[in-house]
């Protein structure tokens, strides 16, 4: 088709061209990176800040290099104890590492014939007891048929008496050299930084083992003391009457493999969330509760467990959150975990 004066005509000649529109660049954050405490790392401070948690504590281990497989232990003991007809004392005294033994009798507490004073390890009023654990000392010999190591610990009490002769205090501690206790009054242990005299009433007051020296994380064989890794735990009571009842309860968290061990599973490794777990559970080894349903030795598991984050925060420099250790399953995918000739049947 053509106008009259003989051109061809070009629609799109008469149109101007569109004009390209020019964005303003967006301002570029800064990437967040995230390394995560593992659940194993969590669980781990659940057993250190609150062993009797049986949902958050169960099945904990330590989350340090190499991993291997190892199974997960949790044992108990419950019982009434009584205090002095004389002077209203009594205790409840244990030597967790021996726990892992069904007839080691190595829980110790009162009846109201114990004459008070300290301590001890026997005696008149003074009764062993033994944790449900499936492994006698004999099945756990001391050439490697079973080798171990504490996850978490604690002994807990609360007075059973009427509401009319409820009463008294109550301190308790970890030697904080793992040292033993017995010979230790109720004077010796107020001395102490870290102990807290509180109510003796109605509400659960307990102590929790921490790990101290770097051989307390080390597995070892059944009675062979590894340095001073004797961590006894104890709690002692001055009823505001004599011959008062209380309840008591002791529990433990093990991590063991070995020829007489059977059903164990892979740990996790989480180096980070472990170096933090262990510089925040070291800070507040001095820091006594605030409620007499806390432990003597810890905050709280959660404010623990934000410490712990702020602490890897300050490593990094990164945020954190909980989660899986991307991290630390890097570094594992890498170094692989450490042979054990000693594994036997997927223990």
């Amino acid at each position: 088709m053509s106008k009259p004066n003989g051109k061809a005509s070009n629609p799109s000649a008469s149109k101007s061209p569109k004009k390209q529109a020019v964005r303003k660049p967006k301002k570029l954050e800064a990437a967040k990176h995230e390394i995560r405490l593992s659940p194993c790392t969590e669980r781990y401070l659940d057993a250190l800040t609150n062993p009797f948690d049986d949902v958050r504590a169960l099945g904990a281990c330590i989350p340090e290099f190499p991993a291997f497989n190892s199974r997960k232990i949790t044992v108990f003991a419950r019982g009434t104890a009584t205090t002095s007809s004389a002077t209203g004392e009594g205790f409840v005294y244990g030597y967790p590492i021996k726990w892992l033994a069904s007839d080691a009798n190595a829980i110790l507490y009162t009846g109201s014939t114990f004459a008070g004073g300290a301590f001890v390890g026997s005696g008149t009023g003074v009764s062993p007891a033994n944790t449900n654990s499936p492994f006698t000392a004999a099945n756990l010999g001391t050439s490697g048929y079973c080798r171990y190591r504490i996850v978490g610990a604690g002994i807990r009490v609360k007075s059973t008496s009427t509401a009319l002769n409820r009463g008294g205090t109550v301190v308790g501690m970890q030697e904080p050299n793992h040292l033993t206790l017995t010979g230790k009054t109720y004077a010796n242990l107020r001395s102490y930084r870290a102990v807290k005299e509180l109510n003796f009433d109605e509400k659960w007051v307990g102590v929790t083992y921490d790990p101290v020296f770097p051989f307390d994380n080390q597995y070892q064989d059944y009675g062979v003391d590894i340095g001073n890794q004797q961590a006894y735990l104890g709690l002692y009571v001055k009823s505001a009457a004599v011959s008062q009842p209380f309840s008591w309860e002791v529990v433990a968290h093990f991590e063991a493999y070995g020829t007489n061990v059977v059903d164990g599973t892979r740990d996790s490794v989480d180096p980070l969330g472990y170096a933090a777990a262990m510089q925040v559970i070291q800070s507040t080894q001095e820091v006594s509760a605030d409620s007499a349903e806390d432990t003597f030795l810890h905050r709280l598991g959660a404010s623990v467990k934000a410490e712990v984050k702020n602490v890897v925060a300050g490593f990094t420099g990164h945020v954190v959150t909980a989660g899986a250790g991307m991290v630390a399953r890097g570094i594992e995918r890498y170094l692989g975990p450490r042979p054990n000739p000693r594994l036997l049947l997927g223990a």
